[in-house]
């Protein structure tokens, strides 16, 4: 097993995060608002959703303007033609359907050696290419920087005179960016590990604009275009028995694939979810709050969450260099995934984190 004070990457053998970019909406919206347009008591938005505020963007401001605005934010400090890849892992309620957001954003940031996919995982979606482009450039020679780019726009799509999909009222908008480099040293990404739940795949979905169900007056009329959840009872409870044991069993596998068996994080950047299970997850692994980022002014950004809670953790002083890393999240489908971070800092600032911070906000 390594243990914390014997970690010492080989350089030619580590993929890092150089930089993290955020882009939040200048719109807020706070748990009296939308327990208003709701029908629910603030105190229910607060205590039992834990959402004080979140952010929306306007109509005008789309899945991949987000997600470029804070890809902006790292490629002004770093040349773009480095960049060999760009992987938009963000939402997939994006500008159009059937249409490659990532090459919208690699045109317009000017990264022309860089090629473009996407991953599509849900709130996942940032946990996955994680472990995809660490295992990318560790396979590639060629490859040595990847910038993963994500917005989330589903605050659009929930309709809060819905009682099955009230729960969803946390959804907020947001763009993030990360930067990932081969010899990067200093942030380390170690190994990950995921697991789905493919029975889940039915409950909660878009019901009309794919080939099951074609977009119609009828569809419109009936707002089959905004998310809807399919027995909700069943999956309330099957979630409430399994989820914090899911979490927690990929945490684990992830740290002890990434040689840190029975160890715990120092920082856990988790997405945002029920407190009641927030507080489960933590208290099972034995750390504690100042140890974690609760996403109560935030909302849930899809899979954008753990880059905004790393962001906010380092920002407050909470990950710091040495520290034991874990983001951890888990997508409608339903796939939860966990990715260790060795947190090791630079030499300049006297060891202070080399991660370059921004937090973009529109006047």
């Amino acid at each position: 097993m390594i243990g914390k004070a014997k970690f010492r990457p080989n350089k030619a053998e580590t993929v890092g995060i150089a930089d993290i970019a955020v882009h939040l909406p200048g719109k807020m919206e706070t748990s009296a608002q939308l327990a208003a347009k709701a029908g629910l008591s603030k105190r229910v938005l607060e205590k039992k959703y834990g959402i004080l505020t979140k952010r929306v963007a306007d109509a005008n401001e789309h899945a991949s303007d987000l997600a470029a605005r804070a890809a902006e934010i790292i490629i002004h400090k770093t040349a773009p033609l480095d960049v060999d890849v760009l992987i938009y892992c963000g939402s997939p309620y994006k500008d159009y359907q059937v249409w490659p957001c990532a090459a919208k954003i690699q045109h317009e940031l000017g990264l022309k050696n860089a090629f473009a996919f996407e991953i599509t995982n849900m709130s996942a979606g940032f946990s996955t290419a994680l472990k995809v482009a660490r295992d990318m450039m560790l396979a590639d020679p060629e490859l040595t920087t990847i910038l993963l780019v994500g917005g989330c726009r589903e605050s659009a799509i929930i309709d809060p005179a819905n009682p099955r999909t009230r729960f969803m009222l946390n959804f907020a908008d947001c763009g993030a960016a990360i930067l990932l480099q081969k010899g990067c040293r200093e942030n380390v990404v170690l190994d990950s590990f995921f697991y789905t739940d493919g029975s889940y795949s039915h409950h909660v979905k878009v019901p009309a604009g794919g080939s099951v169900l074609p977009a119609s007056r009828q569809t419109v009329d009936g707002k089959k275009h905004l998310v809807e959840v399919f027995e909700p009872e069943v999956m309330k409870e099957r979630l409430n028995r399994s989820s914090g044991d899911n979490f927690l069993m990929v945490i684990r596998e992830a740290l002890a694939r990434s040689g840190f068996t029975g160890i715990k994080p120092d920082f856990l950047a988790l997405l945002h979810m029920k407190p009641s299970v927030f507080q489960h997850i933590l208290s099972e692994l034995g750390i504690t709050e100042e140890q974690s980022f609760y996403l109560s002014d935030f909302g849930h950004m899809s899979s954008l969450d753990i880059v905004v809670a790393l962001h906010q953790g380092i920002m407050r002083g909470q990950i710091r260099p040495g520290h034991l890393v874990v983001a951890a999240s888990a997508g409608t489908g339903y796939t939860w995934g966990a990715t260790v971070i060795k947190w090791l800092g630079g030499k300049q600032d006297r060891g202070a984190p080399r991660v370059n911070l921004h937090q973009h906000e529109r006047s």
